[in-house]
């Protein structure tokens, strides 16, 4: 899949941040050796410029190494967690790019913002608004704003100590705020109810399971002809948590269409990491399948940032 970077902001803040983060890495080695410091010093003789003294360059060195830890911590695998379990109640913003290749050769790029809100230790709000681009081969490309999601939680059960350390309800209403003539949006309501499983196998390999069923009223695809939505979704998440704050991801999905004959398995395997106690970076590969044929690929990338506190129930 070729994509242009130039035309996909969230590339470019990707990169920027892996490039920081392994700068930030090569610095943590410490400050360069003496011979290599000497080496950098310039010749005022031969260059007509000022001299910088090995010490000057040492402690500009450090300072710009000091910077860069800053960016880059050591996390606990408690504190890779919170970026990854659905049911810490932390404000956060999350934001999402995905390059997805439909058949017939469409491609569909889609970034996505979500914002968090924590209200208390067993309760959050959010919202979620993706901008997306439509590109069908021989036709014109479209741009704008697809259907945003409204939606709330409530923690029911949390108890870190027990295997299932938590149980949650979610609802999600999607709003049609997209266009279906432009391929941006359904132009019908749909409402999603959600429970949430967060499993704790061993302290590295959490385990979160979202089971959810889709519902949609009004003229869906802009057709009065069309057939409302009925769909029930299985989403599992299996985590591998490595040393220094990265992370392995294993995404299996399954998709039940209650009203046609199209089922839909999908496999997401994926890595990231947590830069720091408050910043995470992440990305991955999903192959959809429908039947025997591959109806879906994708490269996803995301990127979380931990604003609030941690109000979740000790």
């Amino acid at each position: 899949m070729m994509i242009r970077i130039a035309q996909h902001p969230a590339l470019l803040v990707f990169l920027f941040v892996f490039v920081s983060t392994q700068g930030a890495v090569f610095q943590e080695s410490g400050a360069a050796p003496s011979s290599q410091v000497e080496a950098e010093v310039e010749d005022k003789d031969s260059t007509g410029g000022t001299q910088q003294s090995p010490t000057s360059t040492t402690n500009s060195g450090t300072q710009s190494g000091t910077r860069r830890r800053r960016l880059v911590q050591d996390v606990s695998v408690t504190e890779v967690k919170r970026f990854l379990d659905p049911t810490k109640t932390i404000s956060r913003l999350e934001y999402e790019f995905r390059a997805n290749i439909l058949p017939d050769d469409t491609r569909l790029f889609t970034n996505r913002f979500r914002p968090w809100y924590a209200i208390n230790s067993s309760s959050g709000v959010w919202v979620r608004v993706p901008i997306q681009n439509l590109s069908i081969p021989n036709q014109d490309t479209s741009v704008g704003i697809g259907d945003i999601d409204i939606g709330g939680g409530y923690i029911i059960h949390e108890d870190l100590s027990k295997r299932l350390t938590s149980i949650a309800a979610a609802a999600e209403i999607r709003l049609p705020t997209g266009d279906a003539s432009k391929g941006t949006g359904f132009d019908a309501y749909l409402i999603k109810p959600i429970v949430l499983l967060a499993f704790n196998p061993t302290d590295v390999f959490p385990v979160y399971i979202t089971g959810s069923y889709l519902h949609s009223w009004g003229n869906l695809g802009g057709s009065a002809s069309q057939k409302p939505l009925r769909s029930i979704e299985l989403h599992i998440r299996t985590i591998h948590i490595l040393p220094k704050g990265f992370f392995l991801l294993a995404l299996p999905t399954f998709v039940f269409n209650l009203n046609q004959d199209f089922n839909l398995f999908s496999l997401g395997v994926g890595a990231g990491r947590a830069l720091n106690r408050r910043l995470a970076i992440q990305g991955g590969y999903v192959q959809h399948i429908a039947g025997r044929e591959t109806f879906n690929r994708g490269l996803q990338i995301g990127i979380t940032y931990l604003w609030g506190k941690d109000k979740s129930k000790p």
